[in-house]
């Protein structure tokens, strides 16, 4: 804070006194030569925040939306709530006339003012120039709208936006953002605000689930009142192990399909180091993030060190039930989650017998391409090339090649998408 103590009256120069921070006198030889004068600002460390408090000058809404909202699967449920709210808001007032800004483009938009047209309204553009609030009954803007941020934040005039990043300014709600592909579940009404209506309880935004782009408010005010709300359905991406251990554990919902393969190895897109590349079980589409888990048993021919390697893109782990007790995460020994293109991991193998072992291959795709192959090498510390040297690996299943370590029967696998 500054405080100025007095004023020049008789040549005397002005005094200030700062709280808080350093000051440097208009002679300080610390000011750069020529300064104007004394400087007052020292550096601030710790966090600020101003608000603005203001009463609105006349009712307010604010809407999750957006302009390019398809309007042909609307529910008209919604839409009899977006009717009451306006009736709400221009209550009492004898004219019809609405400022719909801008009055032009948008699905989202266009099924707003049909519906304002209907009801008796009178719908124009904002001519801009001076604010004639005498001359409307209603504002509506909408993201496509003017960029002249308080335009409308002091009118007294009802008023309705869905401009997230304006709502800060116009002191509706703090600043919002903009959400493309969000699926919006069903619409539950809060106690019985006027705005709705009468409506209550729950109903669909559209007819159809209907992935849009939405203008999303901030965090609300004290003293507002919520009439709608709804549960924001995020979609859950596969990109580390932890989700594949839901996907295998039910706690995580997913469509699985079941396959087999007789050779460690599985692509969809990536070349990875041996050309085997047995098919994604259901072969899912691209878009979406999925994971693959394979089980099945290795033949060890003879105790000794193994060398183990996992080749993936993008992530994944193998495990190995040495001591013959079930799979878990003692069991790991290769874990790879970087996801960045096909990487190559190895480890060495202990089998202190002869005989047969469960393992457990788990690989996840979280986009572009994706690949995963278990490779096995007599001998600890097999040298990892770029290829894999065959001379010295093989794939886990390949039987064109004797080696100590076989599959004993196929490799069950299951696809997880979600």
């Amino acid at each position: 804070m500054i405080y100025q103590e007095g004023f020049e009256t008789e040549g005397e120069g002005v005094r200030y006194v700062s709280e808080g921070r350093g000051k440097l006198d208009f002679d300080s030889p610390d000011l750069p030569v020529g300064f104007p004068g004394p400087s007052f600002w020292g550096r601030k460390s710790e966090v600020s925040f101003v608000g603005v408090r203001a009463v609105a000058a006349d009712r307010r809404a604010v809407m999750n939306w957006n302009h390019t909202i398809p309007s042909e699967n609307i529910s008209e449920d919604f839409l009899k709530v977006f009717d009451s709210t306006v009736a709400w808001l221009t209550q009492g007032r004898s004219t019809k006339q609405v400022y719909f800004i801008p009055n032009s483009g948008g699905t989202g938009a266009t099924i707003l003012k049909d519906r304002l047209e209907a009801a008796g309204f009178t719908v124009s553009d904002d001519p801009l120039g001076p604010l004639d609030t005498t001359a409307m009954d209603l504002i509506i803007r909408t993201p496509a709208s003017e960029p002249d941020v308080t335009r409308y934040t002091f009118a007294a005039v009802p008023y309705l936006s869905f401009v997230s990043t304006l709502h800060d300014d116009d002191l509706l709600t703090g600043f919002g953002q903009r959400v493309n592909n969000l699926e919006v579940g069903d619409l539950t009404t809060v106690g019985t605000h006027p705005a709705l209506g009468g409506k209550t309880g729950s109903f669909p935004l559209f007819v159809e689930p209907t992935p849009a782009t939405f203008d999303l408010m901030g965090f609300l005010p004290s003293g507002a009142t919520p009439v709608l709300t709804y549960v924001e359905r995020v979609p859950v991406t596969v990109n580390n192990l932890a989700k594949v251990d839901q996907l295998i554990a039910g706690t995580l919902e997913s469509i699985k399909t079941e396959g087999s393969t007789a050779v460690a190895d599985i692509a969809a897109g990536e070349v990875g180091d041996w050309p085997h590349d047995a098919q994604v079980p259901g072969s899912p589409d691209g878009s979406v993030t999925y994971a693959v888990v394979g089980r099945g048993q290795i033949q060890v021919a003879a105790a000794g060190t193994y060398s183990f390697h996992l080749g993936v893109d993008d992530g994944g782990r193998l495990r190995i039930d040495r001591n013959k007790n079930g799979l878990d995460a003692g069991d790991n020994v290769i874990v790879q989650e970087d996801g960045t293109g096909f990487l190559r991991v190895a480890a060495d193998v202990t089998f202190d017998a002869a005989g047969t072992y469960d393992f457990e291959w788990v690989s996840f795709y979280t986009g572009s391409n994706f690949g995963s192959e278990v490779s096995v090498a007599r001998g600890a510390g097999a040298a990892v090339a770029v290829p894999l040297d065959g001379s010295t690996w093989q794939a886990l299943g390949d039987t064109s090649v004797t080696g100590d370590i076989a599959l004993n029967g196929a490799i069950a696998l299951t696809t997880y998408v979600i």
